[in-house]
């Protein structure tokens, strides 16, 4: 148990470092986005890359997209966020184990925290999702309408939740009867 403790935990150890990284990345974008005067600018000194199905934006075009390009990166720096906490509470997890107390009552709080890390980022999620699909909808490129409005999300984090949700629950039954046990 400790070996396999101690290779998750660097596991999480690794993905945590990651997700830093992502999130300096996306946070160093979402400034530039931010700061330029307005994004046809920052576009033309970029060279002009931004075309949409082939076709050319106007600059009100482009401007119109700011909203929804900032909405994005805000959304994707508060899921980063949300997922680096649930990684480092499933990491606290970890390292119980790893020193032999799994049915600590440390372990069974971090597994309770991170299910609820893990629900609440996917919500977070949805919500932004549907939000942004709204705002991209109301764009138009000559004409057209930029977005149909659909939207598209991963339920994966209910499975994810779940099973630290169940973690938990074995954690907290196993410090229970460690309790139990500790009155005879």
């Amino acid at each position: 148990m400790r070996k396999t403790a101690g290779f998750l935990k660097t596991c999480c150890t690794i993905v945590l470092a990651l997700l830093v990284i992502a999130t300096l990345v996306v946070a160093g974008v979402l400034v530039v986005v931010a700061m330029a005067g307005s994004f046809s600018e920052l576009a033309a000194k970029m060279g002009n890359v931004i075309t949409i199905s082939g076709g050319s934006m106007t600059p009100a075009e482009m401007d119109a997209l700011k909203p929804v390009i900032l909405g994005v990166m805000a959304a994707a720096i508060i899921a980063l966020i949300l997922a680096i906490l649930g990684t480092l509470k499933t990491r606290d997890a970890l390292t119980e184990c790893k020193e032999e107390r799994p049915f600590s009552q440390k372990c069974a709080d971090s597994l309770k925290a991170a299910a609820r890390f893990e629900v609440i980022g996917g919500v977070a999620g949805i919500v932004c999702s549907v939000v942004l699909s709204f705002m991209a909808s109301k764009l138009t490129v000559n004409g057209s309408p930029l977005s149909s409005g659909s939207t598209s999300f991963s339920l994966s984090f209910i499975f994810n939740a779940v099973m630290k949700y169940l973690a938990y629950h074995v954690v907290d039954y196993g410090h229970s009867l460690e309790r139990d046990t500790a009155r005879l």
